[in-house]
């Protein structure tokens, strides 16, 4: 999600970057399966975990409830991580909406009253999207338990990732500069040591080392019939794991090359 120098607005190219994670809605959401993140709906939670639980039941009640948690926090993480490592600027996740189908997120909008530019440091923003997530999270559980510990894990994976998605193009920054940038934002977002990096050696592939993920919770994926266990699941034995991972970033370079190159 990169915004643009060009002749529009901030917002309006805003609002295009984040086209690229969703489809952006011009006007505010009001369905019941809408949320807006500060003032959180119970009945669209029940709505977005019974999707999930219809869709997946014999994946059981430990991954409808990671699935169900994932959904809610991944695009108010993407959004606050993106917009202010490319530009300094706040987006107040407690004004973000985000409409759910089908288990997943499928709108997002954000009015441009939520968004503050020429922000000092990661504070702000981390302090909007922590309190919007832990409102998420409480009245989720009133639907079904999910551990605020489980929940943080989740949620530092998605802040790391997302910051692997920023500086993939931008290879001025090495990755002793993105583990720094991790590390602050997860203590600004009081979770540090919730999640973090490993180095993959991609010598084999002809490729500059990489980092990726070094997670310390599972995503219950695998519950799923006929899914495997992710490349960097938990689960798997760290020395079996590092050659699953720089075969996936091989793959990813691959494609993301070949996207570039399309006309």
């Amino acid at each position: 999600m990169v915004i643009q120098e060009e002749d529009s607005s901030f917002y309006e190219q805003l609002q295009q970057a984040l086209g690229r994670l969703l489809p952006v809605s011009a006007a505010p959401l009001c369905g019941p399966a809408d949320l807006t993140l500060g003032r959180v709906r119970q009945d669209a939670l029940q709505l977005l975990f019974d999707d999930v639980a219809r869709l997946h039941p014999e994946a059981g009640r430990h991954y409808w409830n990671a699935h169900t948690w994932r959904t809610c926090m991944w695009v108010p993480v993407y959004t606050t991580i993106l917009t202010y490592e490319h530009h300094r600027c706040l987006v107040d996740a407690r004004q973000m909406q985000i409409r759910f189908a089908e288990g997943l997120a499928k709108q997002v909008y954000l009015p441009e009253q939520a968004i503050t530019r020429a922000i000092s440091d990661e504070m702000a923003p981390a302090t909007a999207l922590a309190e919007s997530l832990e409102q998420i999270r409480e009245q989720l559980n009133t639907i079904t338990p999910l551990a605020a510990k489980l929940a943080g894990r989740h949620t530092a994976d998605s802040v790391l990732a997302a910051l692997l998605l920023y500086y993939h193009d931008l290879p001025q920054f090495n990755n002793a500069h993105i583990r720094v940038r991790g590390q602050i934002w997860l203590s600004a977002i009081g979770l540090a040591s919730e999640s973090g990096y490993l180095d993959v050696d991609m010598s084999g592939y002809g490729l500059p080392d990489r980092l990726s993920l070094n997670r310390r919770v599972c995503c219950q994926y695998f519950r799923c019939p006929n899914a495997p266990l992710c490349s960097n699941c938990p689960k798997i034995p760290l020395q079996e794991r590092l050659p699953l991972l720089a075969r996936d970033w091989a793959e990813h370079d691959r494609a993301h090359a070949e996207t570039k190159d399309e006309p």
